[in-house]
């Protein structure tokens, strides 16, 4: 699946303010809003020679993952 980067320094804080629009009811379709409002962006399309190496570091990252879910307790 493609990644989509944005141009834009900001957009966590633009996503916030939309979102906080929404709740306002000051627009309707946040998603809508967003896409009409975008920056330019750059595309980062998968490469199928390096699938393998990235499928292998996820089966351990999550191996890592799973393991360390038990050590730290919450306060």
């Amino acid at each position: 699946m493609p990644l989509l980067l944005s141009d834009e320094p900001e957009a966590g804080l633009k996503g916030a303010a939309l979102l906080g629009a929404a709740g306002a009811g000051l627009i309707d379709d946040p998603a809508a809003t967003a896409r009409a409002r975008r920056a330019s962006g750059t595309a980062v399309r998968p490469q199928a020679d390096t699938r393998r190496a990235y499928e292998e570091a996820l089966r351990e990252f999550t191996r890592y993952y799973d393991h360390m879910l038990g050590y730290w307790q919450p306060r």
